[in-house]
């Protein structure tokens, strides 16, 4: 090996092993999980003990509020709709899956908490139609209740 082929080779492997000792030593921004809620569960509720559903909606094809009840009696586990003289809500696995789902969300990221960019992301309380001029902002509000709230 010739002088100047060996000094390079040298020089490499000091730059080398300076590059590693330099990177394990380097002040490495933590990872903070800035909000409490990320990985937390969404609801705290028991599917079981849902007696009631209300969903609301904007329907921009009707250009009003839609909203659908569904009542769970207490003697069966059967859903109905009360504003359509208790009539069956049919298909009891989907809404059972829906409720489980539901219980089962986690939170997986903290986009804002800031109202002025709730417009932006399309969940606007959809009790406040009146006072959006865009009505497409509106998210879908769905509220559960026991028989005891």
């Amino acid at each position: 090996m010739t002088g100047t082929l060996r000094t390079t080779l040298l020089m490499g492997l000091i730059a080398m092993i300076s590059s590693i000792v330099a990177a394990f030593y380097f002040p490495w921004p933590e990872i903070e999980n800035r909000d409490a809620k990320v990985g937390s569960p969404l609801f705290a509720f028991e599917s079981n003990r849902i007696r009631y559903i209300n969903v609301t909606q904007y329907e921009s094809s009707l250009q009003s509020m839609q909203e659908i009840l569904l009542r769970r009696k207490s003697s069966q586990d059967a859903w109905f709709l009360p504003n359509h003289a208790d009539y069956s809500a049919g298909n009891v696995s989907r809404i059972a899956t829906i409720l489980t789902n539901l219980e089962e969300s986690q939170a997986l990221e903290a986009v804002s908490s800031n109202q002025e960019d709730f417009a932006k992301y399309g969940v606007i309380d959809p009790d406040e139609s009146s006072t959006t001029p865009n009505k497409s902002f509106l998210g879908r509000k769905v509220t559960l209740k026991d028989n005891n709230r």
